[in-house]
């Protein structure tokens, strides 16, 4: 509500308990609040805390904000009713939500299901420019924030789980959309900037601190059913690509970054704990000519390949379908399908073989 102190003319819709306890919240941050607003269709005082209570359908003049703080079995349905009426900033407090972290701006082109659940101090932030829409039966627990600005989108689909304390975000031309039955962990982040996008498919799951990070037109896709474990961290930067096939697990502490290049890893895939992809994350010049020689070839992970635990692979690498890959090693060639391979660098150890989870 701090951010209202530059607004002069506030007025609260409804003048009922919740909006008695706006209008505390708000003059507690010594901000005025010029009236209170109600339909003339429900009988209601006309006067309140020594402020006049106005009709809206009888008020004919410009309204700079509007705080909206109806009963939430109501709450969608008024802040469609009020979008026909001459109202320059709407202002929208659900009633889940502590005050005092709930006051948020929501656009027009939000949709938010009366069949999902809100839980305490959560944060959803959209300009008019943007939307956030929250499908049926999704649960989005204490103190999560969902914020999309500048031309950006942010869907999560039926079913969804996000834990206590997560981070979505989009700004820019960007876009963070989430399929059915995804379940984020604890203090998970999922962020989208300057026209770029992350895309989980149906049924991923993301275990707690998970890191996801796509920026300046680049993207990152999860397909079906993939598991990323704990602390993981992956990013994308300046036009490049992550995609990572169904079904395909990824455990704790992976660390996953690709710049001005691509990172695809197949379907059914297992990769152990402390495993480390990168593809052009840091810089390298020539000294004499100032020429940029970083090496940003793909990484080509193909389908049903094990990688054992503290790996790392570098830019360059086509480890083929079926193929395993031994404990810290250092990948930094190719590696034929159905092969084994062990070392630092790693070197083939066997062919014609296969594994099974």
């Amino acid at each position: 509500m701090k951010n209202c102190g530059g607004i002069k003319d506030i007025y609260i819709y409804g003048a009922k308990t919740i909006g008695r306890k706006i209008y505390t919240c708000i003059e507690s941050f010594g901000i005025n609040v010029q009236g209170f607003m109600v339909s003339n269709r429900y009988d209601n005082c006309n006067m309140l805390f020594g402020k006049e209570v106005y009709r809206i359908e009888d008020y004919n003049k410009k309204i700079e904000c509007l705080v909206l703080a109806v009963n939430e079995n109501v709450l969608w349905q008024t802040r469609d009713e009020l979008l026909r009426y001459n109202i320059n900033k709407l202002i929208i407090v659900s009633p889940f939500l502590n005050l005092e972290e709930s006051i948020r701006n929501l656009s027009s082109k939000c949709k938010i299901s009366n069949k999902s659940y809100m839980g305490e101090q959560l944060q959803l932030i959209a300009d008019e420019t943007s939307s956030i829409i929250i499908d049926d039966y999704t649960i989005i627990n204490n103190r999560c924030v969902i914020k999309a600005f500048n031309n950006s989108h942010i869907h999560i689909h039926e079913g969804c789980m996000l834990d206590k304390d997560v981070l979505i975000s989009a700004d820019n031309m960007s876009e963070v959309n989430i399929n059915d039955a995804v379940s984020i962990g604890y203090k998970s982040k999922l962020v989208a900037l300057d026209n770029s996008l992350v895309n989980i498919k149906s049924k991923c799951k993301l275990l707690e601190q998970s890191n996801i990070t796509s920026r300046k037109k680049s993207d990152i896709l999860f397909k079906e059913e993939v598991l990323l474990g704990r602390y993981g961290i992956i990013s994308t930067y300046n036009s490049a690509k992550i995609n990572i096939g169904t079904k395909t697990t990824i455990y704790d502490y992976v660390y996953m970054v690709s710049e001005k290049s691509n990172i695809t890893i197949g379907k059914e895939c297992m990769l152990s704990y402390y495993i480390k992809l990168s593809v052009g994350s840091h810089r390298i010049k020539n000294i004499k000519t100032k020429e940029e020689i970083t090496k940003r070839v793909p990484i080509v992970i193909g389908n049903n390949v094990w990688i054992g635990i503290d790996v790392t692979i570098l830019s360059g690498c086509n480890i083929e379908d079926g193929s395993i890959v031994g404990a810290a090693s250092v990948v930094n060639n190719n590696i034929p399908e159905n092969s084994t391979c062990a070392g630092n660098t790693a070197k083939v150890l066997r062919n014609e073989v296969e594994w099974i989870r």
